[in-house]
């Protein structure tokens, strides 16, 4: 596993891997609700480990997403961006409505936030506070920037049966030049996501 993001609900989790493989985990069941809570009364100085809890089967699990691994996924309310190495691009994407006849690991791809990754694997992008923007960093030193609040805005005025991916540019800022451009692999909005 080289990323696991917790749904602002708290009762999801997604995570991506080498296996090209995203899954969503479910946090509702009795065992890890108790080990939640569990958790946060836990004496660590005590010679007793924490006991975990194991869950062996995802709600939900699809290698469609993507062709490499996955190295950085969030949710974005109810939707997911990922990315893997090698695509140039952050890919926002849903599950089918449960009402909708489709594979298990089917997925529906929304948005493709395109920008330059490089042969770098392992760059986080960050969103902000708000959910409103997102960012990234590259092997070129450049951080691209987009508005997803702008997109979806845009997107909820036209048909919901669309399947057309809509393919974003950010907006490109770049560091002072230097003797070596560096590769940026996390980025972080701050509270006012300035």
């Amino acid at each position: 596993m080289l990323t696991a993001d917790i749904h602002m609900s708290g009762h999801r989790l997604v995570t991506g891997g080498v296996d090209n493989t995203l899954k969503i985990w479910s946090l509702n069941s009795t065992s890890i609700q108790h080990a939640i809570k569990a958790s946060r009364e836990y004496d660590a100085s005590g010679s007793v480990p924490f006991k975990s809890v194991m869950s062996h089967f995802p709600e939900y699990s699809s290698n469609k997403v993507h062709s490499d691994y996955v190295d950085c996924a969030k949710w974005w309310g109810d939707l997911l961006l990922s990315k893997a190495p090698h695509e140039q691009q952050i890919t926002c994407w849903t599950r089918p409505e449960p009402d909708v006849l489709a594979a298990e690991d089917a997925m529906v791809p929304l948005a493709a936030l395109e920008y330059h990754t490089g042969d770098v694997w392992y760059i986080k992008f960050a969103l902000d506070n708000m959910h409103q923007m997102c960012a990234a960093g590259n092997d070129r030193g450049e951080i691209h920037v987009w508005s997803l609040h702008q997109w979806l805005h845009n997107k909820r005025g036209t048909s919901e049966t669309s399947e057309c991916v809509d393919h974003l540019r950010g907006q490109l800022l770049t560091l002072p030049p230097n003797d070596k451009k560096r590769t940026i692999r996390a980025v972080c909005f701050s509270h006012q996501a300035r």
